[in-house]
């Protein structure tokens, strides 16, 4: 090769190599990718500018800092210069190599990596000395807009940039209002406390519910994706999973049959299957800013899962449950304090601000991205952590420790408690204006989740059928006063045709799904679509008696990791080793010399100033173990004001990290002293075991200023 170090670069040469080599490595991956998902775009309400926004972003807005870069180094010294272009040039150049070589080599990503900056250091090189290739790139200029146009001009893309007007059907003479609360991520067996009963010590609102409505004990999904599922609810049609989740994809929904007749109070958080012209949907009022950062934020993680090795992308946070809101972002607790309870829970006010009084029938609809994770809430509505992460929990896959998997369901059920306080809210709402028993009130969820301890929590698989599938479904009549159980094989598209009959409104169009109040027809199997980020998957059908031996194991291990709910419900705080320890002074054990080892305490200091009444509470205690070596597992009691709150072990896939959810009436007003202690495995004759202090060394993750701070929520009871 000819050397050409005395032959200076031009500038905009360049600045075009480098947008060129951009768009190879970090636009076009994204425009495939979007471009064949836009649901990316529908579910955040995305304007029909948004996608356009982006693709410039992309291609024109990506290489700019590099260019910025480049052109310092060159106001420093023109060697620099090219030096920083060619350092740049061999990065790029990796990241478009990267990809392919995780799919084809499978060599682990270290080497995976090391190929890829090794083949970029020879392209940086080549590119340096050699001008046809860096003819190559100015004749691949014209990429930069290319690439942005087979992106917009895909087929879903229109959809998105082009939307249709949707009309609704003929006024119905129909005057019951009608109630449609759809939960997200809640598996029937969370509610169970046996085949045939809801816990009503646990969840109290669910089980009263099921006291009044008929309940449809054998219902399941039609995916293990919200998307796709949670139109099936409002149209009564077996999801396609080409469709996305606008009104104009779904012109015959629960929206448009009474759109015309009824008053609307819509909340969806995922779908936009209500036309604009019927429903206030707030996310649409979303100023620019603020639909530009979440649209960066989650193309952000997007890319990072295209373009780190599989084993390393399992890190980052989650990509395949609802297609916006990846990130678990440092400002949740800055966020949560500004709107005062959270996105998700601003939202369930808003639609609860909604039920009024009125003389004309309303559609009430909710679908609430509750139970769903981050898991912040107690039952009682205060959050105990600022950012929601579960140890154990990489993206969907589920840590192989039990404990981890059972600690994972404890958040989660905890969270289903909040759940029941909400629908304690709707209802003693409804009642207020009068609308409770002259109503079709509808509870049900999108799909479940999983806890098994190695499994996907998410993703359907021959090991999670029964969490993924069944669903709770409970519809009370107008008028209904006696609870029913119908164990008839029912499926999610069943719920639109069995609301319009008992609203007195007639279906003009057919439906895959049956009313529930006529004769179903016997089902010994029912359709669910799956859905995965990387390839959309036919339908298939799941057994009713897959069902019901799902759901007996799920039943089984619920029992074995929490026991029977007792009168107060409050037995989800008491698990782990020795839980019968829980609530016991430490006077009452003997206590040795101090453990060999220290722990810090993921909190301020070990004395904390904690208001029980206010918004956060910390109940969740966590920390890590701290010497040359840490046994494998050792039994750990966290003691809070000299009685034991809970019981854990280290974790098997990080021993030296521990974590426990403790019951919040365990803290007094005030400043409450936390310590932690060992499980001596060596017994004497005594009844317990001795306990070893652990000597507590600084906090290393201070929460916030103000964590403790009262709450100003109103604190009436609701029923």
């Amino acid at each position: 090769m000819q050397s050409e170090e005395s032959e200076g670069r031009p500038f905009l040469e360049g600045a075009l190599h480098l947008a060129v080599l951009s768009a190879f490595a970090v636009a076009q991956p994204l425009f495939e990718l979007l471009g064949s998902r836009p649901e990316f775009f529908a579910v955040r309400a995305s304007q029909p500018a948004d996608p356009w926004i982006l693709a410039a972003m992309l291609c024109l807005l990506v290489p700019l800092p590099m260019i910025l870069v480049e052109t310092i180094a060159g106001a420093v010294h023109e060697r620099l210069q090219r030096i920083v272009h060619s350092v740049l040039c061999m990065l790029l150049i990796a990241a478009v190599l990267l990809p392919p070589l995780e799919r084809t080599l499978g060599a682990g990503p270290w080497r995976e990596l090391t190929f890829a900056l090794l083949a970029g250091l020879a392209g940086g090189l080549i590119l340096d000395r050699w001008r046809p290739a860096r003819q190559l790139l100015t004749y691949l200029v014209p990429v930069l807009v290319v690439f942005p146009a087979i992106f917009l001009l895909r087929p879903g893309m229109g959809k998105i940039l082009w939307p249709q007007k949707v009309d609704t059907m003929p006024a119905t003479s129909a005057t019951t209002s009608v109630v449609l609360l759809v939960f997200d991520e809640l598996p029937l067996t969370s509610l169970l406390a046996g085949p045939q009963a809801i816990d009503a010590a646990r969840y109290p609102n669910f089980a009263r519910l099921a006291d009044e409505a008929t309940w449809y004990r054998r219902t399941a999904t039609v995916s293990d994706f919200t998307v796709l599922a949670v139109p099936a609810i409002f149209t009564g049609q077996l999801p396609d999973p080409d469709q996305l989740p606008l009104a104009p994809e779904h012109p015959r929904s629960l929206f448009t049959l009474l759109g015309d007749s009824y008053a609307m109070n819509v909340a969806e958080s995922m779908t936009q299957v209500c036309p604009t012209r019927l429903c206030d949907d707030r996310r649409r009022e979303a100023g620019f800013r603020a639909r530009l950062a979440s649209l960066l934020a989650d193309t952000r993680v997007l890319y990072l899962h295209v373009l780190l090795p599989a084993a390393w992308a399992e890190h980052l946070p989650s990509v395949s449950q609802n297609w916006m809101l990846f990130e678990d972002r440092g400002d949740w607790f800055a966020d949560w304090k500004r709107r005062g309870r959270g996105d998700r829970v601003q939202h369930f006010d808003d639609f609860l601000d909604g039920i009024v009084p009125s003389r004309e029938p309303v559609l009430h609809v909710l679908h609430l991205l509750l139970p769903h994770l981050p898991f912040v809430y107690l039952p009682s509505g205060q959050v105990y952590s600022s950012r929601g992460k579960s140890p154990g929990l990489v993206g969907d896959t589920m840590a192989s420790d039990e404990r981890a998997a059972t600690q994972i369901q404890q958040r989660h059920l905890l969270q289903v408690g909040y759940v029941d306080r909400l629908l304690g809210e709707v209802r003693g709402r409804l009642e207020d204006v009068g609308l409770w028993d002259r109503s079709v009130v509808a509870v049900t969820a999108d799909h479940g989740a999983s806890f098994t301890a190695g499994g996907n929590r998410r993703q359907l698989t021959d090991g999670n059928v029964a969490e993924i599938v069944s669903v709770p479904l409970l519809i009370k009549a107008p008028g209904q006063k006696q609870g029913r159980l119908d164990s008839r094989p029912a499926s999610l598209i069943d719920v639109l045709p069995t609301i319009a009959e008992l609203a007195g409104v007639e279906l003009p169009w057919a439906t895959d799904g049956v009313s529930l109040i006529d004769q179903v027809p016997s089902r010994e199997r029912l359709p669910v679509v799956r859905y995965r980020l990387s390839q959309k998957l036919g339908p298939f059908e799941v057994s009713v008696a897959d069902l019901e031996i799902g759901e007996q194991a799920a039943l089984a291990t619920l029992d074995d990791r929490f026991g029977t709910a007792g009168d107060t419900g409050r037995e989800l705080f008491r698990i782990g080793p020795h839980r019968d320890w829980i609530g016991r002074k430490i006077a009452d054990f003997p206590v040795a010399e101090p453990a060999p080892f220290k722990y810090q305490l993921r909190l301020p200091s070990g004395a904390l100033e904690v208001d029980p009444d206010g918004q956060l509470i910390p109940a969740h205690l966590h920390g890590e173990l701290v010497a040359a070596e840490i046994p494998a597992s050792v039994d750990l009691a966290v003691v809070v004001n000299d009685r034991i709150a809970a019981v854990t072990t280290n974790w098997s896939f990080q021993p030296t990290h521990w974590s426990v959810i403790v019951d919040p009436q365990v803290f007094e007003a005030g400043v409450n002293r936390i310590d932690l202690m060992a499980v001596s495995s060596n017994r004497s004759q005594a009844l317990l075991p001795t306990l070893q202090p652990i000597q507590a060394v600084h906090a290393i993750a201070p929460l916030p200023v103000g964590f403790f701070e009262k709450s100003t929520r109103d604190s009436e009871e609701h029923p």
